[in-house]
């Protein structure tokens, strides 16, 4: 399930379906989505695209994601080439942060002008990162885990075409956060709406099911956001 949310109006600007086992970068959310000047776009790490991204920043608009560890990144030199950038020179030491300008991610043809934000995590989320890596590892018997993999492990890395000025780093951790609004709606829809509880039956009867969920939940998402609104507006007047 695929959702498109804007967080300064609970507009709710896309809602859509796939295959279960499908990766989500294969359903291109937004790829019929008007991008207003100006806006402000967040994506998860499963949604990365490059060609969205572009399309964001040429539209006037700004993006803000979270960047894969084996992402390609590239300087321009004096000559104007790309030069290709080892992030493992680059990285912050533990328990800091630091953020590269002008920086290029992408492969090929397709490359993205972004800041790059790398922001170490706490040790114990690394040393989950890292056990989650070893059990990769441990089922997939011909691949080989490098250093730079591993050291990744410790760092979130963000990327945004927002200036400094708009978006200062020490603000990009919280920025991101708001993404986690889905995830709380999400958990509204199990607890309440109980979207997740499916008995056995046919695919008739439960598309038949999921979109009667779906409408009970878009009609109580619209009501909800009109009555805070209503509440809004008697607070400004009052």
């Amino acid at each position: 399930m695929h959702f498109n949310y804007n967080l300064l109006n609970g507009e709710v600007v896309d809602l859509a379906l796939t295959d279960g086992v499908a990766h989500d970068n294969l359903y291109k959310l937004g790829k019929t989505e008007t991008i207003q000047a100006n806006g402000f776009y967040i994506r998860d790490l499963g949604y990365l695209d490059l060609n969205y991204l572009n399309s964001v920043a040429e539209n006037n608009a700004y993006f803000l994601s979270r960047s894969k560890t084996n992402a390609v990144y590239s300087q321009l030199n004096e000559k104007g080439e790309f030069v290709r950038l080892d992030i493992s020179e680059h990285l912050p030491k533990k328990g800091q942060t630091k953020e590269l300008t002008d920086v290029y991610i992408g492969w090929g043809r397709t490359k993205v002008k972004t800041r790059l934000i790398m922001q170490a995590v706490p040790e114990e989320v690394a040393i989950k990162r890292l056990k989650k890596l070893e059990q990769y590892a441990s089922k997939h018997k011909n691949l080989t885990i490098s250093e730079q993999r591993k050291a990744m492990c410790f760092f979130n890395m963000y990327i945004t075409n927002a200036t400094q000025e708009m978006l200062p780093a020490s603000m990009v951790r919280i920025v991101y956060t708001l993404r986690w609004q889905i995830e709380l709606i999400f958990k509204i829809w199990k607890s309440v709406f109980e979207i997740d509880k499916v008995k056995k039956m046919s695919i008739f009867r439960f598309e038949c099911y999921i979109y009667y969920k779906l409408i009970a939940i878009l009609l109580s998402l619209h009501i909800h956001n009109k009555f805070g609104q209503f509440c809004g507006m008697k607070v400004s007047l009052n």
